[in-house]
């Protein structure tokens, strides 16, 4: 007898979504803060989920700091802590809601005192993101 095998969805066989995670995202109704990291940048959206498709309502990236002052010569540190933490608190300054959010980190590690949590805590000093 011939062995059945189940497909693997595509981005979950190259390690890029944890549909189970983004289901229960999903199902709670609220915006998401998402934040990625790269190689060289700390990226960050708040997305709303609509049928069949993700809107993003504001969005923010490490890059963003050289325009707003971050020297030239640190341009190689936009993925460190402090540059996530701007990054964060640009974010918070452009998005005007007072919503509840829910944090999206994606595959990335749950540790204290990492990037995301830098990010985070920068989002939330204006008090304009709960």
């Amino acid at each position: 007898m011939k062995k059945i095998s189940r497909t693997v969805r595509r981005r979950r066989r190259e390690a890029k979504t944890d549909y189970k995670s983004r289901l229960n995202l999903l199902k709670s109704g609220l915006p998401r803060l998402v934040i990625r990291k790269t190689n060289k940048f700390v990226t960050g959206q708040i997305i709303e989920s609509e049928i069949a498709q993700d809107k993003v309502i504001v969005s923010s990236s490490s890059r963003d700091l050289l325009k707003k002052g971050w020297p030239e010569k640190n341009k190689g540190s936009l993925k460190s802590i402090p540059a996530a933490y701007l990054t964060g608190l640009m974010l918070g300054k452009k998005y005007g809601g007072g919503n509840k959010l829910i944090l999206d980190i994606g595959l990335h590690r749950n540790i204290k005192k990492s990037k995301i949590y830098a990010f985070l805590k920068g989002a939330f000093l204006l008090k304009r993101i709960y």
